[in-house]
């Protein structure tokens, strides 16, 4: 009897944990993401390129792999809310400011990212993200 009561009491803090993860609203963007950025005309007339980046988002929190060598640090983002649409501002002492703003769409990123860099330039970049799974390594993509 004792058996059959902690299986039911077992059977029940498992579904009632289940259904508290199911009504917590998820972050769209939590976890590690590639994406691709492509420069508009403007910027690639200043001389931007293509490129590629890890990026991280995690505890309400974006970091970027390759603004970091730029001293771009981590920085909070914001989700509006009953949209799938973050916000987040990153800043370098020496290399400007980055404006970023990323819309999930099933499983993918989409978004713009404005770099003001330290001398008053603007470029601006689209971007495309895909879950960073965990073999992939940006140097090994093409």
């Amino acid at each position: 009897m004792k058996r059959y009561a902690m299986s039911a009491m077992t059977c029940l803090i498992g579904a009632l944990t289940l259904t508290a993860h199911a009504n917590a609203p998820a972050d769209p963007f939590a976890g590690a993401w590639r994406l691709q950025f492509s420069p508009d005309n403007a910027a690639l007339d200043d001389g931007a390129q293509e490129f590629k980046d890890a990026i991280l988002f995690h505890n309400n929190q974006i970091s970027a792999e390759a603004f970091a060598m730029y001293g771009f640090t981590t920085t909070a983002y914001t989700v509006a809310a009953d949209t799938r649409i973050g916000t987040a501002t990153m800043t370098s002492d020496t290399q400007g400011t980055l404006q970023w703003a990323v819309r999930s769409t099933g499983g993918q990123l989409v978004g713009l990212l404005v770099w003001t860099k330290a001398d008053g330039a603007v470029h601006r970049y689209a971007f495309t993200g895909v879950p960073f799974e965990e073999d992939d390594g940006l140097a090994a993509q093409d």
